[in-house]
């Protein structure tokens, strides 16, 4: 059933040794300007301690939150 899900998904990786630097840098710029107007957005599960990241590990693997963890170290 899971497999199911990503039947239609194909997944680039792009590493940035291929890109121009003024590419990368209108690429920080255009994040940072959608960030700043809050046009991207990542929900999250909940703000969770570092000693608990097993237990978030298993909560994501199973797809319990509805949203990312966000685990905060020391």
């Amino acid at each position: 059933v899971v497999a199911d899900a990503f039947a239609n998904v194909t997944i680039r990786l792009l590493g940035s040794d291929g890109f121009l630097q003024l590419a990368k840098d209108a690429a920080a710029r255009d994040l940072t300007m959608a960030a700043t107007n809050s046009a991207l957005s990542i929900p999250l599960a909940g703000v969770l301690p570092l000693d608990r990241i097993a237990g978030t590990h298993e909560r994501i693997e199973f797809g319990r939150p509805a949203g990312r963890a966000l685990v905060s170290l020391p």
